[in-house]
């Protein structure tokens, strides 16, 4: 059994000795993405993945469950579970490097029943950074390979992360990443020239580019940041939903990379589930046993903002319009309450129908 002194592993103690709104706020946010995840992947009929990086031992002292546990239940209860898995098999890799929490893990998954056909898992007891690298070397050794599609949860205990792994796997067929980004510690290590942290830095982007983030203002060093990591993916699309402690500082950041629209689009969904307002932003001192928020009615001023800007008074079809609102942090719902609002104020007109029916894709003008 490996002997717990380090700085991680007395992080990984602590961590499952509480359960804060956080820890709540990411695994609420992993069930509803996985919700719509299960389903959408199984129509490939063939393996399906998903990948863990720091598993940890299943369940909080308190009880609550953890990340892989979220994760099984949220196939094993789906509404259309035997449909996913009539022509689909799932495979769940949790990686844990810890002998006394692999156990506790598959004690935790035992609890859960036997699992049904068709549904699979494997601890790997190894260093995440090991697993990764030996994955990325085996695609390497033949051309033209590709991963299954895969869902990979990547919750280090510290800031640092292999950027160049992860950059590699991202591009690998339907490969989509979500990590939990240890915003605060980064910071501090980008504020301080240490050696060995400037070496760690070195090798988490690849190069000094980093360096650059300094001269970013310190309320928005972190959004920076994050652009930074999305260059350094080569990823299509980013979403990030961010979470401060009990004195209202930034100290986690979840932040999902891929390179398809559907996942970008499911992925803001999850978030605007779990969000009051729409500003993706959460609380160590909320009360973790809340009911999920209700989405009240948010603020279209940028979104009208940005399709004016786009379009001006220009005729267009209204579906070619989407595309502003999938490159911003609002939904289709809330662009069409936008227009209906437009529609019956006068400042939206339209050219070749007498009602505004958004399948009927009018041709329109905005005023």
């Amino acid at each position: 059994m490996a002997q717990r002194k380090t700085t991680e592993e007395t992080t990984d103690q602590s961590y499952w000795s509480e359960y804060t709104n956080l820890q709540f706020i990411k695994h609420q946010l992993l069930k509803k993405y996985l919700d719509a995840w299960f389903p959408i992947l199984s129509k490939f009929n063939g393996q399906v993945s998903y990948v863990e990086s720091h598993a940890g031992r299943g369940k909080h002292i308190r009880g609550e469950p953890g990340s892989p546990i979220v994760a099984l239940k949220s196939l094993l209860d789906h509404h259309y579970r035997d449909e996913i898995l009539k022509n689909s098999s799932v495979g769940f890799y949790f990686i844990e490097k810890y002998s006394d929490s692999v156990k506790d893990l598959k004690d935790e998954i035992a609890n859960l029943g036997e699992l049904p056909k068709n549904v699979s898992y494997s601890i790997i007891q190894e260093d995440h950074e090991k697993v990764f690298q030996d994955i990325c070397d085996r695609l390497d050794e033949s051309p033209g390979a590709q991963l299954t599609p895969s869902f990979i949860f990547y919750d280090p205990y510290s800031f640092l992360m292999p950027v160049d792994k992860m950059t590699r796997l991202l591009q690998k067929s339907k490969c989509e990443i979500l990590i939990n980004f240890m915003w605060r510690y980064l910071n501090l290590a980008i504020n301080n020239e240490q050696p060995g942290q400037v070496e760690r830095l070195n090798s988490m982007f690849g190069d000094e580019s980093w360096k650059n983030l300094r001269d970013v203002p310190k309320e928005s060093r972190c959004d920076a940041t994050l652009l930074l990591l999305k260059e350094k993916f080569k990823a299509d699309h980013m979403w990030s939903v961010k979470m401060y402690d009990k004195k209202n500082v930034l100290k986690y950041v979840l932040v999902h990379f891929s390179n398809h629209p559907t996942a970008f689009n499911k992925m803001k969904d999850a978030a605007w589930s779990l969000a009051e307002h729409g500003d993706f932003r959460f609380w160590q001192s909320d009360d973790p046993n809340q009911e999920t928020l209700l989405v009240a009615k948010p603020n279209l001023k940028p979104l009208h903002d940005a399709v004016l800007k786009k379009y001006g008074a220009n005729q267009v079809h209204l579906h070619d319009t989407y595309e502003v609102v999938d490159l911003s942090p609002f939904r289709k719902p809330h662009y069409h309450s936008l227009l209906r609002e437009l529609y019956k104020s006068k400042n939206l007109i339209l050219h070749d129908q007498d009602k505004l029916v958004f399948s009927k894709n009018p041709l329109i003008s905005f005023v």
